[in-house]
Formats: C-alpha cells, structure tokens, sequence
C-alpha cells in the first residue's frame, strides 16, 4: 500500500514541479556516477563484473558503462552500479546519510535507455530518487543524522526495531 501511495504520487510530478536546485543536484549525482563508473571500470572488479555480465547474457537493451556492450537492464544496471562504487568515490547525501547515486543511476539510465527516455526525464526520477528515501527515514524513524549513535539509522538491528514507528 505504502509502495502503490508513493509511486503513485512520483509518477504524477512534471518536472517542471520540481525545483531547478534539486535537478541541477540530480544532474550532478548524475553526472559523478557515469565519472567513477568509467573510473571503477578500469579496476579488476570492473573487469570481474563486466565479464560476469557478458556471461549471464539477457537481451542487448541497456549499455555497459565504458564500453559498447550492451545487456538487460537488469544486469547492465547491476554491472554499472559495481562499477560506480569499485573506488568508492560516490557522492554523498547528508540527510539521509548514503550514497544516493551508485543505486538510483545504474537503474534510472538502464531502464531510461530500455523505454527511450530523453531529456529531463532522467533527472525527474533521480531527483526523487534523492529525496524520498530522506523525507521517508524523516518521517518514519523520526532520526535525524548521527543522533542514534550510527550514521545509518536506517539499516541494522537498531533500524529494525525503530522500522515503522510512526510510519
């Protein structure tokens, strides 16, 4: 229900509803992806994980970072989002803490490249991508950075327990 309520909502904002500042950040987090995903490419995992892509196949519908391979976009999201992350240069949300855009790009441009989205398109979904996961822990943990002792309040044991009050 909750998952239906919140896509719902997303897929009914034009990106013209969206502010300028939060698509200039989403372009940013963007555009750092594709950069130390080309980078991560260069590493033995992205050798690994490149290769591992090739051999698991799918259909020739999404591109592989640095490169012209093409796959799912399953997989072309899994590859490219390892890439992004094999030196650990992604960039960094305060609130929530994370690493918004080694998750939300891989998928954002795989499934974009499937369905033949252009322009602002892209950037819409990552924006949101950057902004609900902070309005959610907001909201539901009632946390607020370190102030549980953790810079992730929203993973392990203690986010467990803490998951759903006042969702």
């Amino acid at each position: 229900m909750l998952t239906e309520r919140i896509s719902t909502f997303v897929s009914g904002v034009r990106t013209a509803d969206i502010p300028q500042d939060a698509l200039d950040k989403a372009r940013m987090g963007m555009t750092d992806f594709i950069g130390v995903a080309v980078a991560g490419s260069r590493e033995e995992l992205g050798r690994l994980i490149r290769e591992y892509g090739s051999r698991m196949g799918g259909v020739a519908e999404a591109t592989i970072i640095a490169g012209d391979q093409k796959t799912s976009p399953e997989m072309a999201a899994l590859v490219n989002g390892t890439m992004g992350h094999a030196l650990d240069y992604d960039d960094m949300s305060v609130s929530p803490i994370s690493h918004p855009s080694v998750f939300l790009a891989p998928a954002i441009l795989a499934v974009g490249e499937t369905i033949g989205a252009s322009g602002l398109e892209p950037l819409r979904h990552m924006s949101w991508g950057m902004k609900l996961p902070a309005v959610w822990l907001s909201r539901c943990f009632r946390v607020t950075m370190y102030r549980d002792g953790t810079a992730h309040p929203h993973s392990g044991a203690w986010g467990q327990r803490r998951r759903w009050r006042g969702c």
